[in-house]
């Protein structure tokens, strides 16, 4: 039961007691024609007693009423105080505790950054034509046998012949190869007659891919 339950109870109480005392005053024993001194005199006392009685019940019971009510008060008060106080506890060491996860660790690493998959790095980008060719006499004609212009051994889908500006052991990128073993990779090594600027030629391992790779503009780079 809260306060204003309590105080609606006193109140009715309080209404009710009045009304008793109303009640009793409006009853009380009345003079009439016929009375002798004697009974007025009885009767008048009779009513004073009535009404003093009730006035005094009235009076108390109210004084009761108001001491439960203030009791009742303080005590309401101090249970909200209580809770209060617990609520403002609880509050505070939640917050702490999200303080404290919030906190940077000291001797934690800063964070590194993965560095970036580079697919084309830094080279001077061309457009030339591009021919295959393999060991066999077709392709190598007198040179049939012999290893590459530079001494090292020809290897498919690493040397290429390209023309006597760019030197030997210069890597060349070649993004139409990038999904073959080398990842588009190769080094030039050979040279040929008919290899001039602007046109490579790729070493293949058989004369039947150099055939299907045949003759066709390619965008290369030269790595710096």
């Amino acid at each position: 039961m809260n306060i204003k339950q309590k105080t609606k109870r006193r109140r009715t109480l309080s209404l009710i007691l009045c009304m008793c005392a109303a009640f009793m005053f409006t009853f009380r024993p009345s003079v009439t024609a016929g009375d002798t001194i004697t009974d007025m005199v009885v009767k008048n006392t009779h009513s004073s007693f009535y009404m003093r009685l009730s006035a005094e019940k009235v009076q108390n019971r109210l004084i009761s009423l108001a001491e439960e009510s203030n009791r009742e008060e303080a005590e309401e008060s101090a249970n909200n105080t209580k809770e209060t106080t617990i609520k403002k506890k609880s509050t505070g060491t939640v917050k702490s505790e999200t303080a404290k996860k919030k906190e940077p660790q000291k001797n934690s690493k800063p964070a590194q950054s993965k560095p970036k998959k580079e697919t084309k790095p830094d080279r001077k980008e061309m457009t030339v034509t591009a021919t295959a060719y393999c060991g066999c006499h077709s392709c190598n004609g007198q040179w049939t046998g012999y290893p590459a212009a530079d001494g090292t051994a020809l290897r498919a889908f690493h040397t290429i012949a390209a023309a006597e500006s760019i030197p030997f052991g210069t890597k060349v990128y070649i993004p139409y190869f990038d999904s073959y073993s080398n990842g588009g990779m190769f080094e030039v090594h050979d040279r040929g007659s008919a290899i001039t600027e602007g046109r490579i030629d790729i070493y293949f391992d058989s004369h039947e891919k150099a055939l299907e790779f045949g003759m066709r503009k390619l965008k290369i780079y030269i790595m710096q």
